[in-house]
């Protein structure tokens, strides 16, 4: 949250009759078609509920059909926290009824607040996520309102739910589901940069994806291995691509020249290694409570994991293995809340993105910052001599070093030398 923009907001009683009225929910299942084996009207008297009215379950309960004059238990039930949208109620003698779809009802006793435990004080600041139900009580009743996404709230107090859920009190006994909100952090960047997660970063890409002409990464790099081929730079060239189609011949596979999992398994690697180096995100080591300072720290503490490891062309995975420059930071990125999209580490192994920190310098999301005002954190991109692209990127400790990777390893090294000197600019993630 950026302390400087972010209006605090108490949802109270009054604030919640203003709200616009609530877009429609959605129900978690289909209720409305009716049960063809029954043929018996409704119950006389029903009345109509107002649009969009959700009822929940405080406990599972069972799904019931209206028979010759009485309210019969289906197969179905429904479980403890599902929430659904009612169209009528019925109230008889003894009983009130509420009518979830064509001859499908739930009893009034199965609704209502949902034990929990006892509330935690707490004051920080959520942004809905998706369309959030607001509740008088953990989904005691509903209020009728709901929370529009992208909205801010300050939560007073938080518990958890008898069917494990957890539920954030937005002030006077006003509850929305964890679910439909995210924490913010009490540290963030201004709105126009990369924005601070306080929770855990997620890969964005397709996890398992096959290897063809051109693709980069670790899945590359031990494919070369077992091919026999040069590795110190890998990408998967024509002479791979040609030694795959002679395998797949071999073993009777189709001839795509292309690595997929069958093939991956049959050179003797694991199915589980084929997702999983996809889909690695350093955890995350932040949290909403962070300051700057431990943010930074985050980032350079997961760089250093990495010390030692090989400098591996469009790798960006975890620390058994090594990275490139750019997979480096971003995996780095990550264990701090920053997730620098559209770059990711699964794109990065695909072909024409190994110029990832060519791609983060662009970005719009990191501030830029004079090189004489370079501070612990921040990312310094280099450019090629002999065309003036950027092509590297390192992370500055301080006192003139980076920790970086940079043929042929991950390691400290002076921001300047003579390896690589001609510096772009400065980035800031962390501002």
């Amino acid at each position: 949250m950026e302390k400087r923009k972010l209006v605090s907001r108490w949802l109270t009683v009054a604030a919640i009759a203003v709200m616009a009225a609530a877009p429609v929910l959605s129900t978690p299942a289909t209720l409305h078609a009716a049960d063809s084996s029954v043929g018996v009207a409704a119950p006389p008297t029903l009345e109509k509920l107002p649009a969009k009215y959700i009822v929940g379950m405080k406990h599972d309960a069972p799904l019931y059909q209206y028979q010759d004059g009485r309210y019969v238990s289906s197969s179905r039930t429904l479980k403890i926290g599902s929430t659904w949208q009612a169209f009528s109620k019925t109230t008889g003698t003894d009983q009130t009824w509420y009518q979830l779809g064509n001859n499908q009802w739930v009893n009034v006793n199965d609704l209502g607040e949902m034990s929990h435990s006892a509330p935690q004080t707490v004051n920080y600041t959520v942004t809905v996520t998706a369309a959030a139900p607001l509740w008088t009580g953990v989904q005691g009743q509903y209020t009728g309102r709901q929370l529009g996404k992208g909205s801010r709230w300050k939560v007073t107090a938080t518990t958890k739910a008898a069917n494990g859920s957890q539920w954030y009190e937005l002030g006077g006994n006003q509850w929305i589901n964890a679910n439909s909100a995210q924490r913010q952090s009490s540290y963030q960047n201004p709105s126009q940069y990369w924005q601070i997660s306080a929770t855990q970063i997620k890969p964005q890409g397709t996890v398992g994806y096959n290897l063809r002409l051109g693709s980069e990464g670790i899945k590359t790099w031990l494919t070369l291995w077992w091919l026999g081929l040069n590795r110190s730079y890998a990408n998967l060239n024509q002479t791979a691509v040609n030694k795959i189609k002679y395998y797949q011949r071999q073993w009777h596979m189709p001839v795509t020249g292309e690595v997929d999992v069958n093939f991956w398994t049959r050179m003797g690697f694991s199915r589980n290694e084929w997702f999983a180096i996809d889909s690695y995100v350093s955890p995350l080591l932040t949290n909403a409570d962070s300051t700057r300072a431990q943010h930074i720290e985050a980032m350079i503490q997961t760089a250093y994991k990495y010390i030692g490891k090989p400098y591996i062309v469009g790798a960006s995975t975890s620390p058994a293995y090594g990275t490139d420059c750019s997979g480096l930071v971003m995996q780095a990125l990550y264990a701090s809340g920053i997730n620098p999209l559209p770059s990711s580490s699964i794109r990065h192994a695909q072909p024409g993105y190994e110029w990832e920190s060519r791609n983060l310098w662009a970005n719009a999301g990191l501030k830029k910052v004079p090189y004489a005002q370079r501070q612990r954190g921040d990312l310094i991109f280099y450019r090629d001599t002999s065309n003036g692209l950027i092509w590297h990127v390192a992370i500055y400790l301080g006192n003139n070093q980076v920790i970086e990777s940079w043929p042929p390893k991950i390691m400290v090294q002076p921001i300047v030398n003579s390896q690589r000197s001609w510096i772009a600019g400065v980035g800031r993630p962390f501002i």
